[in-house]
């Protein structure tokens, strides 16, 4: 692999401190100036300008390094991106779209996926072309669920409407495609995370943290790498899956 330069010797590094050096230069020169006119407080603010200047570049250096720095790390566990929000994440129709040969679903009533339009038509038309689906939501009998609605400030029997909605919707699916490429199950523990795993390649998760819709919280997009937290969360799936019920 080709080597990377020395920061301290790259051009940018060597351009931030010219930048640092003209700066305290111009601001020292308006020092000497107002000094020669009035030895005043003026001269105090100037030097401290001066300061705080050369302190912001080299923080910016700082900031620079250790953000590089984190990316690697984050890598180092899988993690490629993360968006602010699921808001800020890629269409929901073209991450399906390239779905290959599976797409695991976990959260609490999947209402938010198919909000945007033709995602329905989509995963019907995966299911034809062999795509298998498993969404894993929450049981309208979870001792957790009127807990978690309220925490979010909503209607616990809204949540259970959207959640016998979605059940309702993709037994829909299964009855007009007529494949078993398509199952569904409850799940009674406690809403932690919000997934979708693609192809057991790549993930999209976040959480849910009390008081905040799962909708609102960053999103981690997740390689499946040797050492990828990938392993781990789609086993906590996996693991859930096997104790779920059936719909």
């Amino acid at each position: 692999m080709a080597s990377h330069q020395n920061d301290a010797e790259s051009p940018g590094f060597i351009r931030e401190i010219l930048v640092a050096v003209l700066a305290a230069a111009l601001v020292g020169a308006i020092y000497l100036d107002i000094e020669k006119i009035a030895r005043s407080g003026i001269a105090v603010v100037s030097a401290f300008a001066a300061s705080v200047i050369i302190v912001v570049l080299v923080m910016f250096q700082f900031t620079r390094k250790s953000a590089a720095k984190l990316a690697e790390q984050l890598r180092m566990i899988g993690i490629r991106k993360v968006h602010k929000n699921y808001h800020a994440t890629p269409p929901i129709n073209d991450v399906i779209a390239a779905a290959t040969s599976s797409v695991d679903f976990l959260g609490i009533s999947a209402r938010t996926l198919f909000e945007p339009g033709h995602v329905e038509e989509l995963v019907k038309k995966k299911l034809r072309e062999g795509v298998a689906f498993r969404f894993l939501i929450l049981g309208l009998d979870s001792p957790y669920l009127t807990s978690q609605a309220r925490s979010e400030g909503d209607d616990p029997e809204a949540w259970k409407a959207d959640i016998s909605g979605t059940i309702a919707r993709l037994k829909a699916i299964q009855k007009e495609i007529g494949s078993q490429q398509i199952a569904i199950k409850t799940y009674k523990s406690p809403p932690l995370w919000r997934a979708l795993f693609m192809d057991r390649r790549t993930a999209y998760v976040n959480y849910y943290p009390k008081g905040l819709s799962g909708r609102d919280t960053p999103v981690m997009v997740i390689e499946n790498d040797n050492a990828s937290l990938f392993h781990p969360l789609h086993g906590y799936f996996n693991e859930l899956w096997e104790r779920a019920d059936s719909q």
